[in-house]
């Protein structure tokens, strides 16, 4: 999905449930379009529910990021739960930088993760590369001054309706 920012923008993946067990017969196609978008990336967001704190599945996902040799931001979901104080300490030790806290339910914290993204944007494209990227833009594929932004986590750590959040669409 596009995200339009100020001087440029991104394209955000929602990667699903890539991680972990499952009996849905789609699970296998789930994992492989994650990997992909993993493998795609220009940056990773990690979402991790704050309520659960840190899960063996949570030092899986946290290894397959960081093998990427992608940049990666470590978003703390369901923060606005006061169960989760004693799971987000135990979070901080899987030692990304940054650590957003946010809670994609209500909003909060979501602003400070889609500015920790744009810092990230590549600089805004010469004049010449913005008339090539509207001509690639028409065949479907993405511009030069995107960045290709991937969601991934276990399944129910909140990373649909982070992206809903990001996107300001239920998608």
């Amino acid at each position: 999905h596009p995200v339009p920012v100020a001087d440029g923008g991104f394209l955000l993946t929602d990667t699903g449930g890539m991680f972990g067990r499952s009996a849905d017969p789609l699970h296998e196609l789930v994992v492989e379009q994650g990997q992909r978008a993993l493998a795609g990336a220009d940056l990773v967001v990690f979402v991790v529910d704050g309520r659960e704190g840190l899960v063996s599945g949570d030092e899986e996902i946290a290894s397959a990021a960081c093998a990427t040799g992608k940049p990666v931001l470590l978003a703390i979901n369901k923060t606005d739960d006061k169960r989760a104080v004693a799971g987000i300490l135990d979070l901080y030790r899987l030692g990304f930088d940054p650590v957003i806290e946010v809670s994609a339910e209500h909003g909060r914290g979501v602003g400070d993760l889609l500015d920790e993204i744009k810092q990230r944007l590549p600089p805004p494209p010469a004049e010449d590369e913005v008339e090539a990227s509207a001509e690639t833009a028409q065949h479907g594929s993405h511009r030069p001054d995107e960045l290709k932004v991937a969601i991934v986590g276990r399944p129910n750590a909140g990373k649909s309706s982070l992206v809903n959040r990001l996107l300001r669409a239920d998608r």
